[in-house]
């Protein structure tokens, strides 16, 4: 497990996130003491759809794999994660079970953010609300954009595009 006693270690990694390039170092670090450290295994689940949300992660070592189930009984990945990046944040918002799988591809150290914790920190940080904003529409655009491109193009070009990305 990454060593977070004095938020250091978190601070950087944070420091390279969309989310929260922008805050300043109090707003950062009042953020990590709200965290905990969680360790996972690689192969380990860190959540499934369906489970209870109310938590958002930042990833702080290693890389964990964002999928959803079809139902063949496969999996389509969205992401894979990797230090600095966040996910969980729709739970973390509408506290609503999540909406995809989360697994750990190798050994990952994540902080975990409470929703009942955060919600007051973005009441009180109105900068940070709005670039959470700004990562979830994001994420829609992305998302508007693969749904596009499956209904528009054949899966030779939807692979050309996927590599030339």
């Amino acid at each position: 497990m990454v060593d977070l006693k004095s938020g250091l270690y978190g601070r950087r990694v944070l420091e390279q996130s969309p989310l929260f390039a922008q805050m300043d170092e109090n707003s950062r670090h009042e953020l990590i003491s709200l965290a905990m450290p969680r360790s996972f295994g690689a192969g380990e689940p860190v959540c499934r759809v369906g489970d209870p949300g109310g938590s958002m992660m930042a990833v702080l070592a290693g890389t964990v794999r964002i999928s959803m189930p079809t139902v063949k009984g496969k999996e389509v990945i969205l992401a894979d994660l990797r230090p600095g990046q966040l996910f969980g944040e729709i739970a973390l918002l509408d506290g609503k079970p999540r909406s995809a799988n989360a697994t750990a591809l190798t050994k990952c150290d994540l902080l975990v953010l409470e929703r009942r914790n955060v919600i007051p920190f973005l009441e009180r940080n109105p900068a940070a609300c709005l670039q959470l904003m700004e990562l979830l529409c994001a994420r829609i655009r992305r998302s508007d954009e693969r749904m596009a491109d499956l209904a528009f193009f054949e899966l030779p070009s939807r692979l050309a595009k996927v590599l030339l990305s």
